[in-house]
């Protein structure tokens, strides 16, 4: 009886221990977990961690750059900062099981939680006793009623789950959302259905985050009252690719859409594929760190911008020694008025970073192919936009030089507009540059070891080497 005694006394106590000195190993993995956030964007303000026996308190300030808008012809740059607030249960037993510790979050702005107190959001990460584990999201659908004036936003939920290694260097994440509308009044302004993502990184050889995954949405539709046509997108889909092969990376990304309508017009279904090949991996790994350095200084703009220019052209040469490729591989697009198709390729060949001010040893180092198809009506609107946009820029600068200069009536610049890009598209056809195929303008072109070929005829580049 007393070897009994003995024996849970020994298991008491050191169950009674072992949250403690989990704690201190739950502490470092949080702090892994908050570099992982930093090297993601998300800048380290303030951070506390208080640890007790059998759990802790942490909170972490982040505040990340939102992206720049022009207004009024300058450049304007946001910053958000918020809050995440994590209650941390020490293991071995926590109240979902075992496990290293049992973590819940919220997330605070401007001295409030983001979520209201009665909302029942949960965002809880397991830690498994191996390190590894599993954030667990669910916010349920709820209805966001303005006090005053402002959009009423009906939210569908989202649930979701992150799961993770115990080094954070696999990553996977999977996400759902039922639908989301915003209106104003009785006029719906976007409304979206069943968004889905699912994707996994993780790290390469060479120290590089690689990934894939998918993003789908079955609906999405914008309509404002004072727009004419409302816009419907359905079946909306992006998929994500990257691959290493010894220390080059390369990915693609493919867009997928199964029909676009706006007012009477329906187009798709539609896909374009984008290709990136050859890119050095430990070039890419030392130029993210160096960006991230000169993130965290918190320069000014033009003090960061020339930092980013000067880190880019220190990376450039042994960039170009994997001969790097950009390929538009597949972009194929149902009209009303016919099939729009096309491809393009460029890749550097032994091009080094001096010969690019160089046009003559640039076409020299550049292997490219392009081709292209479209309904000959839509090649002639193309060709309108362009001749109206060049009269507004010499419009523009005419009135800049102080001349007196008179916008033409509408009639008056529809017509011009005709009749510009019309006797373009036959300067076009006489010098082979594009080709009619039935109701359609075609071409097909090549470079290749300096020499450009389009439909099958050389043509000369001494115009573009002067």
């Amino acid at each position: 009886m007393k070897k009994f005694l003995l024996l849970f006394l020994l298991i008491g106590a050191a169950l009674l221990a072992a949250p403690g000195i989990i704690g201190f190993s739950v502490e470092g993995r949080y702090q892994v977990l908050i570099d992982r956030l930093e090297q993601a964007g998300f800048k380290v303000v303030d951070e506390s961690y208080q640890r007790g026996w059998f759990g802790a308190m942490a909170e972490t300030r982040f505040r990340t750059r939102l992206p720049q808008n022009q207004v009024a012809g300058e450049q304007t740059e946001d910053e958000l900062e918020f809050s995440l607030k994590s209650q941390v249960i020490h293991g071995p037993l926590t109240p979902n099981g075992f496990g290293l510790a049992e973590i819940e979050s919220d997330i605070w702005a401007e001295g409030k939680s983001l979520f209201p107190a009665d909302y029942p959001a949960t965002i809880r990460t397991l830690v498994g006793l191996d390190g590894g584990g599993r954030t667990q999201l669910d916010l349920p659908s709820t209805e966001l009623v303005p006090a005053g004036e402002g959009p009423r936003v009906q939210f569908g939920g989202l649930s979701g789950e992150v799961s993770f290694d115990a080094d954070f260097e696999q990553m996977a994440i999977k996400a759902r959302m039922p639908g989301l509308s915003i209106a104003e009044g009785n006029q719906t302004l976007i409304r979206l259905a069943e968004a889905s993502l699912d994707s996994r990184s993780w790290r390469g050889s060479a120290g590089l985050v690689l990934g894939d995954g998918s993003f789908t949405l079955k609906t999405l539709e914008f309509s404002h009252p004072q727009t004419i046509n409302d816009l419907s997108l359905g079946q909306v889909e992006v998929e994500v690719e990257s691959s290493e092969q010894g220390e080059q990376v390369g990915g693609t990304v493919t867009y997928r859409l199964k029909t676009a309508k706006m007012g009477d017009q329906t187009y798709g279904p539609a896909v374009l594929r984008l290709e990136i090949t050859n890119l050095a991996a430990p070039v890419l790994v030392r130029m993210r760190q160096a960006l991230d350095e000169i993130e965290q200084k918190n320069l000014p703009e033009a003090q960061r911008n020339m930092a980013v220019m000067a880190v880019m052209m220190a990376s450039g040469p042994e960039l170009l020694k994997t001969n790097p490729g950009l390929a538009l591989k597949q972009f194929r697009l149902v009209t009303p008025d016919g099939i729009v198709d096309g491809d393009f390729s460029l890749r550097a060949v032994e091009l080094r970073l001096e010969e690019i001010g160089d046009s003559r040893a640039l076409l020299d180092k550049l292997a490219a192919d392009l081709s292209f198809r479209l309904p000959e009506r839509l090649f002639r609107l193309l060709l309108e936009q362009q001749t109206l946009l060049r009269i507004a820029q010499q419009f523009e600068q005419g009135v800049k030089e102080g001349d007196e200069v008179e916008m033409p009536a509408p009639e008056q610049l529809q017509q011009m507009v005709r009749t510009a890009a019309a006797e373009q598209l036959n300067q076009l056809l006489l010098q082979g540059v594009v080709e009619r195929d039935g109701a359609d303008i075609v071409s097909v072109a090549s470079l290749s070891n300096g020499l450009l070929t389009v439909n099958g005829k050389t043509v000369p580049l001494n115009m573009l080497t002067q």
